[in-house]
């Protein structure tokens, strides 16, 4: 892993300015950052890793929930299409994940 805590961080910023109330590292770090969507709670797992192929690795362990998201850096966009492909997850960029939650917000 890379800088651990910068995203979550930044994560936290981003939807508080989209009017969301997050939870950093709810019931002791179960997720990263937790916010309540249309009455149920969604959970967000920043994860910033050097090598895609080693990240879809560790994913791919991970339990499959439509309430879990997986964020990853902006400037690791272009490993979008394997990771969705490799382990079948909700996966976004950290762009995208705020756009899309804006959307439903």
């Amino acid at each position: 892993t890379l800088l651990p805590g910068l995203l979550e961080l930044k994560l936290s910023d981003g939807l508080k300015n989209l009017g969301f109330s997050p939870v950093l590292w709810p019931d002791f770090d179960d997720a990263d950052v937790r916010i309540e969507l249309d009455g149920k709670y969604l959970d967000l797992d920043a994860k910033v890793w050097r090598y895609p192929d080693v990240l879809a690795s560790h994913l791919s362990d991970l339990p499959r929930s439509t309430l879990r998201w997986i964020v990853i850096p902006d400037y690791q966009a272009t490993s979008l299409p394997f990771l969705r492909k490799k382990t079948g997850l909700q996966i976004h960029t950290y762009s995208s994940c705020l756009k899309e939650l804006k959307k439903r917000a």
